[in-house]
């Protein structure tokens, strides 16, 4: 394994309007480990297109339909107060 900073550990993702894949680079260890299981999980769907030789980046193509932008969830403190009141009371049924 490479010995990067941590600022230089980084992902980049990078797709355009022609194109209906995404190529992903990466050389942070929790998201290549995802992105080499989707590509184990769906290899008709996402393929590893290189490692580097220092066992540490790699660069995948998957369906640009697959990136997704979610903002947060905008719960309440009111909310998250009803949603345990209803699990107390249903757990208080079982």
């Amino acid at each position: 394994m490479a010995n990067y900073s941590n600022i230089e550990r980084e992902t980049n993702i990078n797709f355009n309007n022609e194109d209906k894949s995404a190529l992903i680079y990466t050389c942070q260890a929790p998201m290549r480990r995802r992105l080499e299981k989707l590509a184990a999980d769906y290899p008709d769907d996402a393929k590893i297109i290189k490692t580097y030789d220092d066992n540490d980046g790699i660069i995948i193509e998957i369906p640009k339909t697959w990136i997704k932008v979610r903002p947060p969830n905008k719960t309440t403190e009111e909310q998250r107060r009803n949603l345990s009141e209803r699990l107390g009371r249903s757990l208080n049924r079982v």
